[in-house]
């Protein structure tokens, strides 16, 4: 898990507008890996402030609140960085998925990694292999818990179909607040 400054980190280490988008889905809209491959264009309502998940882990799906600063990185990704990717791509698909790679097509999981790793050691955090895309949906988790939110809205927020899946964020975050006393 990632405390608030490494996250803050990241975010100064970002070069694009498309490194900001990726730590807003994968932190900022707590998505998993498959979530953020399965991602299109139609999925994300920037004036409802809202993004779609249609198909989650057991084929759920679920509505996720996009905050003020990640709708931003979303929103300037999209209307200045992903066309200029897309003008690479001759995929006639290529237009339904939201984040591109360097191609012009979909952006799949070791890609997002890639750059999230290159962030990290960027940006100088201690033990960087502890940190995958995954972490950063367990980080979001932890400081939602840690700003007040309940355990089922965090639920909600994450897909959780079980609270005993959530309910390990509260034991993380009770653990890290006995470490730092």
């Amino acid at each position: 898990m990632l405390s608030k400054g490494e996250i803050e980190k990241l975010y100064q280490a970002c070069e694009t507008l498309l490194d900001r988008a990726i730590l807003g889905l994968f932190y900022g809209c707590g998505l998993r890996k498959s979530e953020a491959e399965a991602l299109n264009i139609k999925d994300i309502n920037f004036r409802g402030r809202l993004l779609y998940v249609r198909s989650g882990k057991g084929k759920r799906r679920r509505v996720v609140p996009i905050t003020g600063n990640v709708e931003g990185d979303l929103k300037n990704y999209y209307l200045q960085e992903r066309i200029r990717m897309l003008r690479k791509s001759s995929d006639p698909k290529r237009e339904k998925a939201f984040i591109l790679n360097s191609q012009g097509g979909r952006m799949l999981g070791q890609n997002f990694w890639r750059r999230i790793r290159y962030l990290v050691l960027k940006a100088g955090i201690e033990s960087p292999g502890r940190i995958t895309l995954h972490s950063l949906r367990h980080s979001i988790a932890t400081h939602l818990l840690a700003g007040g939110l309940s355990v089922e809205q965090v639920r909600d927020f994450l897909g959780h179909t079980n609270i005993e899946s959530t309910q390990i964020y509260t034991r993380i975050n009770s653990e890290e607040l006995n470490s730092e006393k």
